[in-house]
C-alpha cells in the first residue's frame, strides 16, 4: 500500500500481544486457535471497560512510540500538502510503433517540426501531473478532454 502512496502504520504482532497483556488479554491467535478462546478474549476486552481499554492503548502507544510518531509525521505532511503546480501535456497526432530502434530513429529524423498536418492535430491523450509541496506527485492520463476536466474538478477544485 505504501508503494501506492498510502501511509500505513505497521506494528509487529508481538507489540500488540504485549500491549493487551497489561489487562491479561491473550491477543495471540493462530489458525488453530479455538473460536471459544477468541470469543473469551473479546469478552475480556468488553469487561475491562474504558479504563482497562485505555491501559491497553497507553501500553501500545508507549511500546510503539517511534512508529506512532513517524506515522503521525507522515500523516501531518500528507494532510498539509498543497498543490504546487499542475502540468498539462496534450498529446496530438497519430501514434506510430516502430519494430526497432533504427526504425524509430528513421521516423523521428523525418518528422516535421514546423506546420503540423490536420491528422497531427487530433487529440490523442491528455497527461496531467499534479505536484505537491511535500514532493508527492500524482499522474493521470485521459483519452478525452471532458474526462480530464471532470477529474480535476472532482479532485482538486476545492483545493
Amino acid at each position: 500500500m505504501e508503494s501506492q502512496g498510502i501511509n500505513v502504520l505497521h506494528l509487529p504482532v508481538e507489540t500488540l500481544v504485549d500491549a493487551f497483556k497489561v489487562e491479561d488479554i491473550d491477543f495471540w491467535f493462530e489458525e488453530t486457535t479455538p473460536a471459544e478462546h477468541m470469543a473469551a478474549q473479546v469478552e475480556c476486552w468488553s469487561t475491562i471497560g474504558p479504563e482497562g481499554q485505555e491501559n491497553v492503548m497507553k501500553a501500545l502507544r508507549e511500546s510503539a512510540a517511534t512508529q506512532f510518531d513517524a506515522f503521525a509525521t507522515r500523516l501531518r505532511d500528507h494532510l498539509s500538502r498543497r498543490v504546487q503546480s499542475v502540468m498539462i501535456l496534450p498529446l496530438h497526432g497519430v501514434a506510430r510503433t516502430a519494430a526497432s530502434v533504427a526504425e524509430a530513429l528513421t521516423f523521428l529524423s523525418g518528422m516535421q517540426t514546423t506546420k503540423p498536418s490536420p491528422e497531427d492535430l487530433e487529440l490523442l491523450r491528455i497527461e496531467i501531473q499534479v505536484r505537491y509541496s511535500n514532493t508527492d506527485r500524482i499522474e493521470a492520463s485521459f483519452s478525452s478532454l471532458a474526462d480530464a476536466i471532470v477529474w480535476l474538478e472532482q479532485n482538486y477544485l476545492d483545493q
